[in-house]
């Protein structure tokens, strides 16, 4: 199967281990293209994302998220790391498999999609008028 790999960095994020990696899996990147987080999530099949409340655009949008173990010192560890609506690999060995997984369709996505739903309602609230309001205020509780 052909993929495309887009990659939008963090403001705060090194980008050496980015180039290690894809070199490690002989990927060809496309680094920061110029999309909004939106139309970037959009765009893309399955998201590849840390600790960062950019993850919970593609919660949101229901594609699948991993999360890759990573420190972020604004964000509650506990609330992101251990909640079911992202999918984890303990080390970056098992990336491959997880998106092979992923791409192959032996995920239930209708459940994923329910567990994304209730992360993102215990976050910030039904998404509604005032969910951008609930967000800012979740957010401004862990800086």
């Amino acid at each position: 199967r052909h993929c495309r790999f887009l990659i939008r960095t963090h403001g705060m994020q090194h980008l050496r281990p980015v180039a290690q990696l894809a070199r490690h899996f002989d990927l060809k990147v496309s680094l920061n293209p110029p999309l909004h987080l939106e139309e970037f999530v959009a765009q893309s099949d399955i998201i590849i994302t840390q600790n960062s409340t950019a993850a919970l655009v593609p919660l949101i949008a229901h594609k699948p998220t991993i999360l890759l173990d990573s420190w972020f010192p604004f964000l509650d560890e506990g609330l992101i790391k251990s909640n079911p609506a992202f999918l984890k690999v303990k080390n970056i060995s098992q990336l491959p498999k997880l998106i092979d997984v992923i791409v192959s369709g032996k995920i239930n996505r209708q459940l994923l999609s329910k567990k994304q739903d209730r992360f993102i309602h215990q976050f910030c609230g039904p998404l509604n008028t005032q969910a951008g309001k609930n967000i800012a205020k979740q957010i401004s509780h862990l800086i």
